[in-house]
This record gives C-alpha cells, sequence and structure tokens, in this order.
C-alpha cells in the first residue's frame, strides 16, 4: 500500500491537482483511514491505494483541469513521436542516397527524360535517312510511311511511360 507523505505526492499518484485532493478530503465519501494527522491537524501519510479505491467506487475522475492536461501532454507526446520518426526516416534515405544504394527519383526522371529526347531527335532523322538511299520515285511515299509509323510508336511508348509513372506514383512508400 503506498503511503506518501504529502498532499502534492498523493495528487501526482492520483493524477489530480493538491486542491481537488483537499477538497476530496472534505467530502463524507472520503475513506477515514485514509490519512492521518500531525499534532497541528495537518494530514499527512497519504494512503493512496484506499483513496484510489473509493474514488472508483464513488466514479470520481479527478479535476478536469489536470484530466485535460493529460490528454494535452499524451498528444503532444504523441505528436513528437511522430515527428521524431519522419525526422529519422529522412536520414535514412539521406543515408542510402549518400551510400549509393538509393538514387533520388528526379535524377533518375532527368537522365530519363534527356535520353527520350535525344532519341527522339534521332528518330526525326531516320526517315530522311532512310529516304535518301531511294528512287527519287518512292523517296516522299517512304519518308511519310516511315515518319508515320515512328509518330505512332513514339505515342504508344509516351502512352505507356505514363501509365508506368502513375503507377509508381500509386504505390505506397517503402518502410511507410
Amino acid at each position: 500500500m503506498p503511503v506518501v507523505r504529502t498532499r502534492q505526492e498523493a495528487a501526482e499518484i492520483l493524477g489530480i491537482t493538491p486542491r481537488v485532493l483537499s477538497l476530496w478530503a472534505r467530502d463524507t465519501w472520503f475513506p477515514a483511514d485514509a490519512t492521518e494527522q500531525d499534532g497541528r491537524g495537518r494530514r499527512i501519510n497519504w494512503n493512496t491505494d484506499a483513496i484510489a479505491a473509493a474514488r472508483d467506487a464513488m466514479g470520481r475522475k479527478g479535476s478536469e483541469p489536470a484530466e485535460t492536461a493529460r490528454r494535452l501532454k499524451l498528444a503532444t507526446d504523441q505528436e513528437k513521436l511522430k515527428q521524431a520518426e519522419l525526422a529519422t526516416r529522412s536520414r535514412e534515405i539521406d543515408l542510402a542516397v549518400k551510400e549509393g544504394a538509393l538514387i533520388p527519383r528526379y535524377a533518375v526522371e532527368l537522365h530519363f527524360a534527356t535520353l527520350l529526347t535525344e532519341l527522339g531527335d534521332w528518330c526525326n532523322q531516320i526517315p530522311d535517312l532512310v529516304s535518301a538511299d531511294v528512287c527519287r520515285k518512292c523517296r516522299r511515299k517512304l519518308r511519310a510511311r516511315v515518319a508515320d509509323e515512328l509518330n505512332r510508336r513514339r505515342h504508344e511508348l509516351a502512352a505507356e511511360l505514363q501509365r508506368a509513372a502513375r503507377e509508381l506514383d500509386a504505390r505506397p512508400a517503402a518502410g511507410g
């Protein structure tokens, strides 16, 4: 049975303010054997188990400010934990990038954009290159046919890349 010397200690254990504990001690439900009195009539040696049992039997909750403060502290602690987890995850990603285990997405996208631009420029030259080696009569028709085929394939590839990008964007983040 935890018995504490001061009203302050007892109030902290019970999750209430010392003022609420003093008010409870004057109430009729408060157990007579929960405290002792010193020679001056002050309460000492608070039996927190007896007080808690009586409190629970009477359905008392304690002070609203103490409960509000407890809930606020819990919410603050949970937010601090969430922020610490995010900071840790960010540091893990930075470390993976520095170690070469992870390539930043913007770098990959820039690389592919450059590669595709260069490939597109080269493909734009193919109709002229191919049609240069055929007779004049066939040149215009062959050039148009090759250009149409390359454009068709370019549009198919663009659609495929956009679909793949949407799928990547829709995936949940790894480790999160």
